[in-house]
């Protein structure tokens, strides 16, 4: 699991389900993050501002996640750059607020009971991936467009919701692609090896 954090700059937290590094979080979600065991982590979204919803075992955790909706029921949440956001429950239901039109009309296509994944970048730039190995795009940088056109199949995608050009994408066989910051380095390596 990858996922972009930070106030005001950017920063990230990745774990592999029992290593787990973070640089730049939000210090409400770093205390969050070292009071329970990396396995516990079941999902994180992170956004501008200090923005944050976390899943754990033992509860969920939220700053800056939208009113009105149950945090306890949410399963997948995106924070977007420009305060747009996404939500889905456990029942599949979802809620969005400010997303790109193209993201909602996708999200009308696919249906929201199949959305596996979901990641909003800036600008309106958007990721998903749903139903049986599908996923789709819009807005996102080319370097990032040309591995997912020849990709073959993919986990996840994730968009920093802070500099456009930042990025990661799982395949199917556990390889992944990024162009992050060059000093982000050691600690991915530490978590992916």
């Amino acid at each position: 699991m990858i996922t972009f954090v930070g106030n005001q700059s950017e920063g990230f937290y990745i774990s592999n389900g029992s290593k787990s590094r973070w640089q730049n979080c939000p210090s409400e979600l770093a205390t969050h993050l070292r009071s329970v065991n990396t396995s516990q982590v079941r999902g994180l979204a992170g956004g501008p501002g200090g923005k944050y919803w976390l899943r754990t075992s033992q509860g969920t955790y939220t700053n800056g996640t939208a009113s009105g909706i149950p945090t306890s029921d949410i399963r997948i949440y995106a924070f977007g750059g420009k305060g747009d956001w996404f939500s889905k429950s456990s029942a599949g239901g979802t809620k969005w607020g400010s997303v790109d039109q193209t993201l909602r009309d996708k999200i009308d296509e696919v249906g929201s009971r199949n959305i596996k994944t979901l990641s909003i970048g800036t600008n309106g730039s958007w990721a998903m991936t749903w139903g049986n190995n599908r996923w789709s795009w819009h807005g996102c940088p080319s370097r990032l467009g040309d591995k997912l056109r020849a990709a073959s199949s993919v986990e996840n995608i994730v968009l920093s919701p802070f500099n456009s050009d930042h990025w990661w994408v799982e395949y199917g066989n556990g390889n992944s692609d990024f162009w992050l910051p060059k000093s982000w380095k050691d600690d991915l390596d530490h978590v992916r090896h």
